[in-house]
C-alpha cells in the first residue's frame, strides 16, 4: 500500500498526461491486487496536486526499493517494492501488518534493488515475483552469498 501514496505524491492532474505505457502498468498492477477496488478509485480519480519547486526536486530524488525476504531455514521467500526500505522491513519483522510475511514467518532481509521511478520499481518485483525460485535463489546468492539479515546495514 505504501507504494501507492508514492504514486499519489506525484500523481499529475490527469492520468491522461502520463505516458500510456505509464498508465498501463499502474492501472494493471492496481488491477491485479487483491485489494485492487481502492487503487483502481485513486489512480483512475488522483487528486489535484501542485507543487513548488523544492516539492519536485524531493521527488526526483525520491529512491524505491524493491526487496526479498526470507524466512529463518531460507525456504520461504517473499518479494516487495517500497519508498522506505527501513520502515517496510522494520514492519515485517514486528509483524505489524497482517499478511504473507507475518503467516510464515519471513523476517530476514536478504536482497534489495534502487530504482529511481516508482513504474520501473514496480515492472522489476512484477519481474523476479513472476520467476521461478531457482532464479530467486541466484539473485540472492550473487549479492548475499550467505543469506545473512541485511536490515542491521541498511
Amino acid at each position: 500500500m505504501e507504494y501507492l501514496f508514492d504514486l499519489l505524491e506525484i500523481a499529475s492532474p490527469s492520468l491522461r498526461e502520463w505516458s500510456r505505457k505509464d498508465r498501463r502498468v499502474l492501472l494493471r498492477y492496481a488491477r491485479k491486487d487483491k485489494r485492487s477496488t481502492q487503487r483502481q478509485v485513486l489512480l483512475s480519480n488522483p487528486p489535484q496536486i501542485s507543487l513548488n519547486k523544492q516539492q519536485k526536486e524531493h521527488l526526483m530524488e525520491k529512491q524505491y526499493y524493491i526487496y526479498i525476504m526470507a524466512n529463518e531455514r531460507n525456504t520461504t521467500v517473499y518479494t516487495g517494492v517500497t519508498g522506505d526500505l527501513k520502515k517496510r522491513v522494520y514492519e515485517h519483522k514486528g509483524n505489524f501488518v497482517d499478511g504473507f510475511t507475518k503467516r510464515y514467518n519471513v523476517h530476514k532481509l536478504v536482497y534489495y534493488e534502487v530504482s529511481q521511478s516508482v513504474v520501473s520499481a514496480i515492472e522489476r518485483e512484477k519481474q523476479i515475483k513472476g520467476r521461478s525460485r531457482a532464479y530467486k535463489n541466484e539473485l540472492i546468492n550473487q549479492f548475499n552469498p550467505d543469506w545473512r539479515d541485511l536490515y542491521e546495514e541498511l
